[in-house]
């Protein structure tokens, strides 16, 4: 996929895990919820021999890589770039398989004011050759990457339905 500036455009695709969920806040609460909520592409990278690479932030866990996708901004275009960057690959992205929107609301019916994130799944391949199992990452604190054959110890709920979507 070249290009992804609007995931809601994919909302009715039957090929695309899509899955919503709602918050509503309070008034007061809400623009400081603003600031901190963002929009995520994700990727899962799968080697040669089938395994899903994964990248400790120090703060999740092992995870599949996922970057922040600023406000205007392409999904695919900034996965490509950031991801590939920190894998010191290329990368070819397919048609995203999981699309997580989250609506964070008002909870008061006279305030229109809404946010909407999407965490955006997508699929793409890098050769063995291309990117070494325990690559390091040039980042603050104690993150790394390194290709697993099962899920990461320690993870649940979406992170885990996420690498399963690769492992196979």
């Amino acid at each position: 996929m070249d290009s992804l500036s609007d995931p809601g455009r994919l909302y009715d695709d039957d090929a695309v895990d899509w899955r919503d969920r709602s918050h509503a806040v309070d008034a007061e609460r809400f623009d400081g919820i603003r600031d901190q909520v963002d929009s995520h592409a994700v990727v899962g990278i799968t080697d040669g021999d089938g395994r899903v690479c994964c990248h400790d932030d120090g703060v999740h866990g092992w995870t599949l890589p996922a970057t922040t996708v600023p406000d205007g901004g392409d999904w695919a275009v900034t996965a490509r770039r950031d991801l590939g960057e920190l894998l010191g690959v290329s990368l070819a992205l397919g048609s995203p398989e999981r699309i997580r929107h989250v609506a964070f609301t008002v909870d008061d019916a006279e305030d229109a004011r809404r946010v909407d994130t999407f965490d955006v799944v997508f699929p793409a391949r890098v050769d063995a050759a291309d990117a070494s199992p325990t690559a390091s990452i040039d980042t603050e604190g104690d993150a790394a990457l390194a290709w697993f054959d099962d899920v990461p110890p320690g993870q649940d709920g979406e992170l885990v339905d996420d690498v399963r979507l690769f492992l196979e």
